[in-house]
């Protein structure tokens, strides 16, 4: 009997070894079923298997492996959404199956299976307006994204920088917007954006490069940069510069202009708006230096309030300042919106024209003369406006002692054309001219002389105040131009 049970044991193990079958799998095949899913059909020839594996191909440095990504039990036929070991962009996957029954395998299959990618372009991208934009002005683009793929794309963000080269790089990004938008296959999307043009950039041609990123990796991002050539031209602006610094009366007589030592001396200043636009109100300071370069604050010796000027008006400023008590040549160096060491408050189109200088020699004696006409002179043309405010001055005596002996100081011919002569026993130290309304119209140096023959023949006929200041004393005499 217990030989019997046995047998019929062996017998048994026996039918169900011949009845089990190791054989591959055949018309493999795979699909993308969701973004970095596939599912897989396949047909089932093996019997009594253990079950199946799907297993991806994966290379490293270059070599071919593979790694299982699903494990399934015996008689299967599919697998759904089964996920891929990276997501990168190569859509296009290799995997293989085969059953197997503890160690033993079947001949192994393969697949090609296409993931579902998502695929975003461009398809508009345009400047709203010319291509022409200024300096620290908005350029307005916009765009219509379209996603030519076969999978969703999720949080789209658009960046644009600007860029010399056309290549887009991320430290050169002016603006941005995220369409935060589901976008599904064969769907578009349009947005509009501001991208402000700095305002110290160069001038010159440049790329609006824009490009597109989402939280999805797609099937390619070759498409997702495109440019829009622009034109960024100067930020119209005012200039302000000096033409001319000059003394209302100075010795020019020599090369350069001289002046005495330890005296006041006007100093009338030229001011102008080369740029496009209106100016502000300003300031002009004057330093007097050694030097026409390395002014510094404590060379400061006066300032002139500047009005706010309209393109090409020209101003003509006076103010006083006082020579030192030294000789030698110096430098009048006047700086508009500027100081040393620092630079204005003024945005211009040219910051380097802002110092001007006058070069002169400060004397202890000389002569100086300078004609001043006796009312404001306007002038004006079709492309400057200029104005030249002479001071008026109101004739005070010289110091407290008048000459007792005014006989000894004679003027003649009185009336005259304009010619006079002047002779006097007393040194003379400086002869000025008043109109009879009081404004000094004429002013000379006339150190150490005894005589001085002054023309103001130019004059306007009619009567004049001459002051006579001699180391004595000041002598006033009314004189008469008859033409």
């Amino acid at each position: 009997m217990r030989k019997y049970f046995f047998a019929l044991l062996i017998c048994a193990i026996t039918v169900k070894t011949y009845s089990q079958q190791l054989s591959a799998p055949s018309i493999f095949f795979g699909i993308g079923s969701g973004y970095n899913t596939v599912s897989f059909s396949w047909i089932d020839n093996s019997i009594n298997e253990q079950g199946y594996k799907i297993q991806e191909e994966k290379k490293i440095l270059g070599f071919r492996t593979y790694k299982t990504i699903a494990t399934l039990g015996p008689n299967e036929t599919n697998a759904n959404n089964i996920k891929c070991l990276y997501d990168d962009h190569s859509s296009i996957r290799i995997f293989r199956i085969f059953s197997y029954y503890s160690n033993k395998k079947s001949d192994k299959v393969k697949c090609a299976a296409r993931l579902l990618r998502p695929d975003l372009t461009f398809t508009r991208y345009l400047l709203d307006y010319d291509n022409s934009v200024s300096q620290g002005e908005n350029a307005k683009c916009s765009f219509t994204i379209k996603n030519i793929g076969t999978f969703k794309s999720n949080n789209i963000n658009v960046k644009v920088c600007l860029s010399k080269d056309g290549t887009f790089k991320d430290s050169k990004v002016i603006n941005q917007v995220n369409i935060g938008t589901i976008l599904e296959p064969n769907s578009t999307t349009y947005r509009g954006l501001l991208c402000p043009i700095p305002e110290d950039i160069e001038p010159g041609k440049y790329y609006l490069v824009a490009k597109i990123t989402s939280d999805y990796v797609e099937y390619t991002t070759s498409n997702n940069t495109e440019s829009i050539s622009i034109n960024i031209e100067s930020k119209p602006k005012c200039d302000l510069n000096i033409s001319k610094i000059e003394f209302a009366a100075a010795d020019i007589s020599g090369n350069i202009p001289s002046v005495p030592a330890v005296s006041n001396q006007l100093v009338d200043v030229t001011y102008r708006n080369i740029g496009d636009i209106d100016s502000p109100k300003s300031e002009i300071l004057l330093y007097l230096s050694k030097s026409s370069t390395d002014i510094f604050i404590s060379d400061y010796v006066g300032k002139i309030s500047t009005s706010a000027l309209s393109p090409n008006k020209v101003i003509t400023s006076r103010t006083t300042i006082s020579i030192p008590n030294s000789t030698g040549t110096y430098y009048l160096v006047g700086m508009i919106d500027k100081s040393p060491g620092t630079s204005g408050n003024i945005t211009e189109k040219d910051e380097s024209n802002n110092v001007s200088n006058l070069k002169f020699n400060i004397s202890s004696f000389g002569s100086s003369s300078i004609l001043l006409k006796p009312q404001s002179l306007s002038l004006k043309s079709t492309k400057t406006d200029t104005t030249i405010n002479i001071e008026k001055q109101t004739l005070t005596d010289y110091s407290s002692n008048t000459l007792n002996n005014i006989e000894n100081i004679k003027v003649y011919p009185n009336p005259s054309n304009g010619l006079f002569h002047i002779i006097s026993n007393i040194s003379l130290i400086q002869i000025d001219i008043y109109s009879i309304n009081g404004e000094k119209v004429y002013s000379t140096l006339a150190t150490d002389l005894f005589e001085k023959e002054i023309d103001i023949s130019n004059f306007n006929s009619g009567q004049y105040v001459i002051k006579l200041i001699t180391k004595e004393g000041v002598h006033n005499k009314k004189i008469i131009i008859n033409h």
